[in-house]
This record gives structure tokens, sequence and C-alpha cells, in this order.
């Protein structure tokens, strides 16, 4: 809890120097992550569509190694990130998950 509330006030922080304005002169915040699946045998296929239709999937494709499927994924902030990667953990066919978070310079 106390590591998610650090890095949300950083990002928050990050965005406000770094974020250009939106359409609505908000602060446009987006965190980019890939999610790492590894799926039960043979379900990478179907496990890839289930997790490409969900909210805040950029792409969901199927890969060669260690893991199975590769979801490219941008959300507001890290709650909306831990709540997508629950929902993807949630997936039938889905074993484990492991979730990179995207760091910008």
């Amino acid at each position: 809890m106390y590591l998610e509330v650090a890095i949300n006030q950083w990002f928050e922080g990050y965005v406000k120097e770094k974020t250009i304005f939106s359409s609505t002169y908000e602060w446009v915040a987006q965190m980019k992550a890939c999610i790492l699946v590894k799926t039960n045998v043979g379900a990478h296929t179907d496990v890839a569509k289930q997790i490409a239709r969900l909210r805040g999937v950029k792409s969901a494709f199927s890969v060669m190694g260690r893991t199975d499927v590769v979801a490219q994924v941008e959300t507001k902030d890290l709650r909306a990130l831990t709540q997508l990667g629950l929902k993807i953990a949630a997936v039938k066919g889905v074993n484990a998950t492991e979730t990179l978070i995207g760091w910008e310079e």
C-alpha cells in the first residue's frame, strides 16, 4: 500500500512536468506496461483473444519462450494497472502473470 502511494505521488509529479494537456486541459497520465502470461498447455490462442478484449489492453499476442502470451497495456495509474492485471489473471486458462512497468527517461 505504501509503495503504491509513493509510486503514484512520484508519477503524478513526473506527469506534470512531462505530459501535454488533453483536449479538456486536464493532466493526462498513462502507465505503460507489458504483462507476461503463462497459460495451460494449448490455451495460448484463446487466452490472447480474451485478453485482447479487455479495456486498457492495446495488443495481446502469443509468443514462444518462458511465457505464452504478452499483453501490451496502458492505464491511467497504478491502481488501474493492478485491476487490469487481476482481470488478466482471472481469465480462464491463465496460470501466472508477471507485470513489467514501462520506464520513461
